[in-house]
């Protein structure tokens, strides 16, 4: 059955959505941060900074390869169920709803963590490069990066990056369960980080300031 189930033949298309989305979920689950800063750095970085189990407080706690890794593996259990469930349970459109969904959810409630919150921002990066290649990922960077000329905020710059994923989806994808799966990764990562969406924004108008300094530079 497990190798009906990895090779997409002869098992009801519910069974196999089911087996790759438990299989998504506990993969992003997996709190690969938490782990190589205690191995490498014997630290708990859970006890840091805003307590995120993910890859920028790795970074921060272990240093730029420990955070190399850390961004690598959250990376990598986004990018990984995707690919196999697309690849080798022949799984498209909308049964990848749920599939696609799954790794974000292990991150930002991992039962090996006691559903400590993660934020999920590197593994939501990994799901979309699965979903829609690199294309994907340069919406969520132009728009991120556009973000950063006016607010500081970290938690603003990735929400309107998954807002440039949305916009992508819906004027270059020919695919409604990708809007779907969209829509909802934005919803999971406004609620992954709304204490810091909470706070009151400041805007800085950083062209004008550049504009201003080459002028009187």
């Amino acid at each position: 059955m497990i190798y009906s189930l990895i090779s997409g033949n002869s098992q009801p298309i519910f069974i196999k959505i089911i087996f790759w989305g438990i299989f998504a979920y506990l993969l992003g689950a997996i709190p690969f941060s938490y782990l190589i800063t205690s191995f490498f750095r014997k630290s708990d970085i859970l006890q840091y900074g805003d307590g995120n189990p993910g890859a920028y407080n790795a970074w921060h706690v272990g240093g730029w390869k420990v955070g190399l890794m850390a961004v690598f593996l959250d990376f990598g259990k986004g990018f990984f169920p995707i690919f196999m469930a697309q690849k080798l349970g022949g799984l498209t459109g909308w049964t990848m709803v749920p599939i696609a969904l799954a790794p974000i959810l292990g991150h930002a409630r991992s039962p090996f963590l006691q559903f400590h919150k993660g934020k999920a921002v590197a593994t939501t990066l990994g799901v979309w490069l699965g979903l829609t290649g690199i294309s994907g990922i340069v919406a969520f960077a132009i728009f991120t990066i556009t973000t950063m000329l006016w607010i500081d905020e970290h938690a603003w710059n990735v929400v309107f990056g998954m807002i440039g994923i949305v916009f992508y989806c819906i004027f270059m994808q020919n695919s409604v369960a990708l809007i779907l799966i969209a829509a909802l990764n934005l919803l999971l990562l406004a609620w992954t980080h709304q204490c810091e969406l909470l706070q009151p924004i400041q805007i800085h108008d950083r062209p004008r300031e550049l504009i201003y300094r080459w002028r009187n530079s």
